[in-house]
């Protein structure tokens, strides 16, 4: 993909594509599926943890070696990141890893999150110094010594569309940032201060130290100048062989998010006759009961203290405007009983699909264990 607002390749600031290489095996993968090497971005060698999650990303430049060093939780979750910014001559084998203990003087910055709030340390400093706090509608940030609140204004898919700051004692707001995406969520180079804070297109990570340039979906980093492809194969993709173990939110940036880098899982919303009156792709496989649909819809169409009546199938579309039937009709009124604690529908479902009997179980311990550790983040 080609910025047509930039007019010309290898201009500072520039995200799009770039044919750096002329080699026959530009790129490369490993048995699993994930990428580890990509030349036209100067990437050399990534290795991969047991969970398919990249631990080490290293970068050429000239003769000097440059890395972007990850470490995770054992679920998964990142704990900590480290740029590398190498300042001696290296000679390495092809796909060897440099060691730390070779990029000795090199440049360093580490990035600590600890659930909302991100510590980040500078070159010979060890200490740590919180960065900012994020919240539900921005973050809250330091600088010259004054507290700055800083609010996102986003769009339909969550994109970051401009930040405003506003310094603690005055109260009195300033634009700090004002982005423009492509579909697949290229920053557009007429964006104004681009790099004022990195939580941009679907309020992911942006990560552009070295040229990589991706966004961080959790799962996978997802790199949108080849028109919106995550870097390795979707932990959950054989759920769905018909679509691209890579590919973004099936390939309509404009209508769905990815939430996760994982399969899409959409909430489903159904009314007391148990017709289907909305289903968009959130991340979460619930179905919500909505007896009150005009609030519901001037509300913001916010599920939360909706009564659950129940889990997606994964074998099932869902449609607007179809009759939810996966689970029976609940009362003899012929309309749906909410159903508050999910451990109700047990019994149902035993009737009506007992193979799937473990399913339902694994979706019920995950969604309490999720509920479990929000609690314990705060």
């Amino acid at each position: 993909m080609q910025d047509y607002f930039a007019g010309a390749q290898n201009q500072y600031g520039v995200k799009e594509y770039q044919n750096k290489s002329n080699t026959t095996d530009e790129f490369a993968y490993d048995k699993n599926g994930n990428m580890v090497k990509d030349l036209d971005r100067d990437i050399v060698t990534i290795r991969y943890n047991l969970l398919n999650l990249p631990d080490t990303v290293q970068f050429r430049n000239g003769n000097q070696i440059n890395q972007i060093i990850n470490r995770y939780a054992a679920n998964g979750a990142k704990f900590s990141t480290t740029y590398l910014t190498g300042t001696l001559a290296a000679v390495l084998p092809i796909g060897a890893i440099c060691t730390q203990s070779n990029l000795s003087g090199a440049y360093q910055r580490t990035k600590i999150y600890a659930g909302s709030i991100e510590y980040e340390n500078e070159g010979s400093n060890s200490n740590l110094t919180i960065a900012r706090i994020n919240t539900p509608e921005g973050y809250i940030s330091w600088g010259y010594g004054l507290m700055f609140y800083n609010f996102y204004l986003k769009d339909h898919l969550g994109n970051v569309r401009e930040t405003y700051s506003a310094r603690q004692e005055s109260f009195y707001p300033f634009t700090g940032q004002r982005m423009q995406y492509y579909a697949t969520g290229l920053p557009r180079s007429d964006s104004e201060d681009s790099g004022f804070q990195p939580y941009k297109y679907n309020g992911k990570e942006w990560i552009e130290a070295h040229g990589l340039d991706e966004y961080d979906y959790g799962a996978r980093g997802m790199y949108p100048a080849i028109g919106g492809g995550f870097m390795s194969v979707d932990p959950l993709a054989e759920m769905n062989y018909s679509v691209s173990p890579y590919v973004y939110c099936n390939n309509n940036p404009v209508n769905m998010i990815d939430p996760t880098g994982m399969l899409g899982m959409a909430s489903t919303y159904v009314n007391k006759k148990g017709e289907i009156i909305d289903h968009f792709d959130d991340g979460d496989n619930k179905v919500y009961l909505v007896s009150d649909q005009t609030n519901w819809i001037l509300n913001g169409r916010k599920k939360d203290g909706l009564p659950i009546i129940g889990f997606e199938d994964p074998k099932v579309t869902y449609k607007k405007g179809e009759q939810y039937v996966y689970y029976p009709v609940l009362n003899s009124s012929g309309t749906i009983k909410p159903v508050t604690n999910p451990l109700d529908l047990l019994e149902i479902w035993i009737d009506k699909d007992p193979e799937s009997l473990g399913e339902f179980l694994s979706q019920i311990t995950a969604d309490i264990t999720y509920n479990l550790s929000s609690i314990n983040n705060y």
